[in-house]
């Protein structure tokens, strides 16, 4: 399966409600995301810049980051693109 065979399946999946068989294993920050309020406050490290990052995902797709703080930062699909994918073994 092809790379955007694995895209279409993931995204397909989001809107059926149903768990996908790819999921990212490496995304692309195109610029910095700031966690939500109360956590994204200025100073408390909990962002990540723009860049490539490697990612964690769960059996769903949801897709989280290391953030400056050392924490896992969850990012929506319109804060990254995914440039590796994984089989969804969980």
């Amino acid at each position: 399966m092809n790379n955007t065979e694995k895209a279409l399946n993931y995204y397909r999946s989001a809107v059926e409600g149903k768990r996908p068989d790819f999921v990212p294993a490496r995304v692309v920050l195109p610029h910095r995301v700031r966690a939500d309020a109360p956590f994204g406050r200025l100073g408390t490290g909990y962002y990540a810049e723009a860049g490539p990052y490697d990612c964690e995902s769960n059996k769903w797709g949801a897709v989280s980051v290391l953030a400056e703080n050392g924490q896992k930062l969850g990012v929506k699909p319109s804060e990254f693109d995914v440039v590796e994918w994984k089989a969804n073994d969980k």
